[in-house]
């Protein structure tokens, strides 16, 4: 198996299990395991879980925007405004088919933001873009 395709199994595990339980309940230990992959291979994807909550904050704000944008570009443009909306009806109504949690990006600050500066980093710039 490449580096790739283990850190994106490593990025997916640690999305749901940070966006599920929290960032700081779930340790290296659960994330591997949901991974199926060896320690020392999730630390050589990830050297610290600083790099792993950074990288799992944007490939979510990456996925949001994606999704997003997939949702509305069918509409006309005038229409594109209303329809952000019905798209974030679905998925906060656990709809859209995973289940909604509340603001990924609001947790991790709340959790992690004012002691990590990457953290705090990536929250902004989703928050600002």
């Amino acid at each position: 198996m490449d580096e790739t395709s283990e850190r994106t199994r490593v990025l997916r595990a640690a999305d749901a299990l940070f966006y599920a339980h929290g960032i700081q309940a779930v340790g290296m230990d659960r994330i591997r395991d949901a991974a199926g992959i060896s320690l020392k291979r999730l630390y050589r994807c990830f050297p610290s879980k600083e790099d792993l909550v950074e990288a799992y904050l944007r490939t979510r704000d990456q996925w949001a925007r994606g999704a997003l944008a997939e949702y509305v570009a069918p509409y006309a443009p005038h229409d594109r405004l209303l329809a952000v909306f019905d798209w974030l009806h679905l998925w906060c109504s656990g709809r859209s088919g995973s289940p909604f949690h509340g603001c990924a990006f609001i947790h991790a600050y709340g959790e992690l933001g004012a002691g990590s500066e990457r953290v705090g980093g990536a929250v902004r710039d989703h928050k600002e873009g």
